[in-house]
């Protein structure tokens, strides 16, 4: 208890100091018949205001619950990936990753090579003319490890979505 009112208050960012000190002092008005008050929170007892352990508090709570969370985004785990220890000052990271390009499917070969493919009817194909299909090929997910970037093929397919619109 001899401890200066600067070193405390250093001291109070482990929580557990915060708190015993805020019971010590809480303590100490109680014993002065006086209890904390709003209007006595701020006063000076035994080199600690009381109004110092309840801001801390707060504080501690805010970087504990930051910094759990960082590490959430860091440490390795078994499932998901783990962001680099810079990520927070990734520019993907606040404004999202690059944007698809949407290219239109009479740009892009339509059929794989050496696949199964059922036939398509004159009217579908007429569809695909019309950039009325949606076309989804090789299909992949990129995770960004530790050790570099992994990809994981989900299937090797070829879907073609035909949009139909029927005006009555």
């Amino acid at each position: 208890s001899n401890a200066s009112e600067s070193t405390k208050t250093g001291l109070c960012f482990l929580s557990p100091v915060a708190f015993a000190l805020g019971i010590e002092t809480f303590g100490s008005f109680e014993q002065a018949g006086l209890g904390v008050t709003n209007a006595n929170m701020g006063e000076t007892r035994n080199n600690f205001k009381f109004q110092t352990s309840l801001t801390l508090l707060i504080i501690d709570t805010i970087l504990y619950t930051f910094i759990g969370w960082y590490l959430s985004k860091v440490y390795p785990r078994e499932w998901g990936t783990v962001e680099p220890w810079y990520f927070l000052f990734t520019k993907n990271y606040w404004f999202g990753a690059s944007k698809l390009s949407v290219v239109k499917s009479s740009e892009i070969a339509h059929y794989p090579e050496g696949g199964v493919i059922e036939p398509v009817s004159a009217e579908l194909e007429e569809l695909r003319k019309q950039d009325r299909c949606v076309d989804i090929i090789n299909l992949t997910k990129i995770f960004d490890t530790p050790v570099g970037p992994k990809v994981l093929i989900l299937l090797i397919l070829y879907l073609c979505f035909y949009l139909f619109i029927y005006l009555f």
